[in-house]
């Protein structure tokens, strides 16, 4: 005999398919369009960089990095998780196809810059990997409930924590209220309550 509530178990099933389903195709051309968007407003921070230091636009250095973003920006509806999976796979198990790494020689160049130049540079290098993983992350069939989850945890409990504060921090200061109105009416002969209690009644009226 099928279970009585099998019916309500379909139908919360097929609703929660129905909604991942529409929400990761609406998404996805959203996320792709926003991360173009990020990584060129990346590419425009080292090109005002570059001027601000006087780096030669010709200088290697300045070259592979922006090439590398603009292949990014190029490419960036073909990264996916399976994707940079079996590229890490090949690379570790054929390790002669990769005789050269453009990326690795890139990072050894910055070595002869000046320490914060050298920063700067690896870190506009580093925040558009991270906004492709991002995207990748967020592209994924598999991965994106579970971002949509974490994102959704992560909102409420900073809703929450910020009502909780509030909530203690207005317990606080009504009692400290309260303790310097009776520590002032001490001397008048009348019981501190009974002053905090008129100072309510004349301020809610």
């Amino acid at each position: 005999m099928m279970p009585a509530q099998l019916p309500l178990i379909l139908k919360t099933f097929l609703g929660l398919f129905f909604i991942w389903y529409v929400m990761f195709f609406l998404v996805r051309d959203h996320v792709i369009d926003q991360a173009r968007e990020q990584l060129f407003a990346l590419r425009d921070e080292l090109f005002n960089y570059v001027t601000a230091i006087g780096m030669d636009y010709d200088d290697p250095r300045h070259v592979t990095l922006r090439r590398c973003i603009n292949s990014t920006i190029r490419f960036t509806h073909k990264l996916t998780i399976i994707r940079l999976a079996v590229t890490i796979l090949l690379k570790e198990r054929y390790p002669s196809m990769y005789h050269y790494d453009q990326m690795g020689a890139w990072k050894d160049s910055l070595d002869s810059l000046p320490s914060d130049q050298r920063d700067k540079l690896f870190n506009i290098f580093a925040r558009a990997m991270q906004i492709a993983l991002h995207q990748m992350l967020w592209r994924s069939s598999w991965v994106f409930p579970f971002a949509a989850v974490y994102k959704l945890a992560s909102a409420t409990n900073a809703a929450i924590s910020k009502r909780l504060r509030q909530y203690v921090y207005e317990n606080i200061r009504n009692g400290l209220h309260e303790q310097a109105l009776e520590d002032a009416y001490q001397g008048y002969g009348v019981s501190g309550e009974t002053k905090i209690e008129k100072t309510r009644s004349f301020v809610s009226v």
